[in-house]
């Protein structure tokens, strides 16, 4: 994730009906966002899971053949999730991305499109809740939403992330030499990320939509450890197979 300061300029300032526009079509990133986060963190909790119950058998962890497998696979997919939504899209030359990274990119670019005004017209007769989410949020007196806070929260997205998508980029994705890689990204620092991609996105949605949610996962409603509590292969089954 470069995002270097000579890469991201301020542009010049839109007309109302350009802004208008632009951040319309943030408000349609964010459903996105917020739902490829949620998918992300329904898989890690699922894991989770997972590895807690195989943890506390040791008849589960032998041979550990599939709990190997269940772990690569789990890495494989939630790493290239988290680049995913990493991803600068516009910087990379990829007009077609929609992600967080892309859009902290073009907040930093057109930095004034985030303004008061706008987040008081999502409220309706609420003008003192409207000032309170903008005042906590931006900061008291700010007009606009500065860019340095886009850059604070785009540069801890690198740096967070920052294993994760090179583990994507020269192991996943594309096969390069063994040395390409020195340190692997652990379970804590992938949990890390994905608590930072919650946080932004909650922060964000939040301003550009109005609406409040302290995190984008949602509450499964089905007990997923239900099909756990029978055997997966009959007694049946396995005088067959030997």
């Amino acid at each position: 994730m470069n995002a270097s300061k000579h890469r991201l300029k301020a542009k010049p300032p839109l007309s109302p009906r350009e802004r208008y526009r632009l951040v319309r079509k943030w408000r349609s990133w964010m459903t996105r966002i917020t739902e490829e986060i949620a998918d992300l963190l329904v898989r890690q909790e699922l894991f989770c899971g997972m590895r807690d119950i195989i943890n506390a058998n040791d008849a589960t962890t032998k041979p550990n053949f599939l709990v190997e497998w269940m772990m690569r696979n789990h890495t494989d997919a939630i790493s290239v999730g988290i680049r995913r939504l990493c991803d600068l899209g516009r910087i990379s030359k990829r007009v077609d991305v929609v992600s967080l990274g892309r859009l902290l990119a073009e907040m930093i670019q057109y930095p004034h499109s985030i303004t008061r005004r706008a987040h008081h017209s999502r409220y309706k007769n609420s003008s003192d809740r409207a000032n309170y989410t903008f005042d906590r949020i931006v900061g008291k007196k700010h007009r606009f939403a500065p860019a340095a806070m886009f850059w604070a929260d785009l540069r801890k997205l690198g740096l967070t992330s920052s294993r994760i998508r090179r583990l994507v980029d020269k192991r996943i994705a594309h096969a390069t030499p063994t040395r390409a890689i020195r340190k692997y990204p652990t379970y804590g620092q992938i949990s890390a990320a994905l608590e930072l991609l919650d946080s932004l996105a909650c922060k964000y949605n939040i301003l550009l939509t109005a609406s409040y949610f302290d995190t984008c996962k949602p509450v499964l409603v089905q007990n997923w450890k239900n099909p756990l509590h029978v055997p997966w292969i009959e007694t049946k089954s396995v005088a067959r197979a030997v």
